[in-house]
C-alpha cells in the first residue's frame, strides 16, 4: 500500500475523532460555539481526507481528476470553516478580515461551480514539465 494512503487514513482518523469529540464538547456545554465551528471544520476535513485516499487509490487518470474535483471543491468550504473558528475562539477576526477571505474565495468557489476542470489536471494534452536542475539533475 502507498505511504500517501497511509497517511491520509490516518489523518482522517485523527480528524474525526477530533471533530466527533469536540462535537460532543459543544453538545455538553452549549456556551462553547467555537467547539461546534472546530467540530465542523474536522468533519470536512475528514471528508478531504476520504477524498484524497480515493484520489491516490485511483485506477485510471480520468477517476483520478474526478477525485481532484471533489478535493477543490472542499477547499474553500474548508477555509472559510478554519475561519469562522478562529473567529470564535479568538473573538478577534474582525468582519473586514471575513469579509477578504470570503470575497477572495468566493470567486474560485463561482470557477469551481462553472468549469471544474479548468482547476483540475486534464488527460488529454498533457506534457511533461522538466526542470533542470544545477550538476545535470532534472526534476520531471
Amino acid at each position: 500500500m502507498n505511504i500517501a494512503v497511509i497517511l491520509a487514513a490516518v489523518c482522517a482518523i485523527l480528524t474525526l475523532y477530533v471533530g466527533l469529540t469536540q462535537l460532543s464538547v459543544y453538545l455538553y456545554r452549549r456556551k462553547l460555539t467555537y467547539s461546534l465551528s472546530f467540530a465542523l471544520t474536522c468533519l470536512v476535513m475528514t471528508l478531504y481526507d476520504v477524498i484524497t485516499i480515493g484520489y491516490y487509490l485511483a485506477p485510471s487518470a480520468a477517476s483520478a481528476i474526478y477525485w481532484q474535483q471533489a478535493q477543490m471543491a472542499l477547499l474553500d468550504l474548508v477555509s472559510l470553516l478554519l475561519l469562522e473558528f478562529i473567529g470564535r475562539l479568538t473573538q478577534r477576526v474582525s468582519l473586514r478580515a471575513k469579509l477578504f477571505f470570503g470575497l477572495s474565495l468566493g470567486p474560485l468557489a463561482v470557477l469551481q461551480a462553472i468549469n471544474p476542470l479548468s482547476l483540475c489536471w486534464r488527460v488529454t494534452g498533457a506534457t511533461p514539465l522538466v526542470l533542470s536542475l544545477p550538476g545535470g539533475l532534472a526534476q520531471t
